[in-house]
């Protein structure tokens, strides 16, 4: 079985590197049967879900301001 963990986000964002922390940690112990995966831009999510059975994606979003608001 082919798991993928996808860690989405940039260091330089501060919080936007929530994902890639996570996998900082699990590249410590790796777990057997997982893929690491390191992304910056959302877009190449396709790529990465095709050909995995699972996939867990590590994200984080701050919902403290009004970041993206269209007003």
């Amino acid at each position: 079985m082919v798991v993928r963990v996808i860690g989405l986000g940039q260091r330089v964002a501060g919080d936007d590197g929530v994902g890639l922390c996570v996998l900082d940690a699990l590249e410590q112990d790796p777990p057997a049967g997982v893929e690491l995966c390191r992304v910056a831009d959302a877009a190449q999510l396709v790529e990465l879900v095709q050909g995995a059975e699972r996939v867990v994606v590590v994200d984080d979003i701050d919902r403290s301001g009004t970041h993206g608001k269209l007003s």
